[in-house]
């Protein structure tokens, strides 16, 4: 019976080891794993964000980390000017896509990338992180044109 408990004991802390190991070691900038690519790569799906938006774009700053936006709302109207600032605040490569709108690049830990849009048509569009699995763990957000 004590080599039992013994045996699962050793178990237990070579696996909590390994979970540390492997939590550590993708915390380190450069040694992130490798991402798997989408099988349809969202830019085919989504237009260009428009070179000839006007530089009196409206900044929206959105931070991205595990697993979330903040915001996760972002109001706009309809035609206006828009250019969002993505920061990763994270430890993992992240993204924000706005579905079927625009999106910015996959960028690592403590990267910015910016893009622009024309604000479409009225309705709610969803926004994302597209790295596998991200956002069904929650980095997810709504953008409201009215």
């Amino acid at each position: 019976m004590r080599k039992t408990i013994l045996v699962y004991l050793i178990v237990g802390l070579v696996l909590v080891a390994g979970l540390y190991w492997l939590i550590r070691r993708g915390a380190s900038p450069g040694n992130s794993p490798p991402l798997t690519p989408l099988a349809t790569p969202l830019t085919s799906a989504l237009p260009n964000p428009s070179p000839a938006v006007s530089t009196e774009a409206r900044q929206i700053d959105v931070t991205g980390d595990e697993f979330s936006f903040d915001p996760t709302l972002i109001n706009a109207r309809v035609g206006e000017n828009i250019r969002i600032v993505f920061t990763n605040a994270g430890r993992f490569p992240h993204n924000l896509v706005i579905e079927g709108v625009a999106q910015s690049q996959i960028i690592g830990s403590g990267e910015s990338d910016a893009f622009e849009f024309v604000v479409p048509p009225v309705g709610e569009y969803s926004f994302l992180c597209s790295v596998p699995g991200h956002a069904a763990a929650g980095m997810k957000g709504v953008l409201k044109v009215e």
